[in-house]
């Protein structure tokens, strides 16, 4: 899946359109199309559960 940047990322600038694709269930790799940066994403749900309550007070 491409995107095209609408603001830049900052610290790259020169990075326009950027592809994210899938590893597997747990990761994700969102690269640069042109010449440029890569990150390795990570589900932090498919690792554990995570749960928390939220104050009475703050509840609608």
């Amino acid at each position: 899946m491409q995107f095209a940047l609408k603001l830049p990322l900052l610290g790259f600038e020169s990075v326009k359109h950027m592809e994210l694709k899938k590893i597997d269930d747990i990761f994700m790799r969102l690269e640069s199309v042109e010449e440029g940066p890569s990150f390795t994403l990570v589900s932090p749900f498919a690792l554990r559960e995570y749960s928390f309550d939220i104050p009475s007070s703050l509840q609608a």
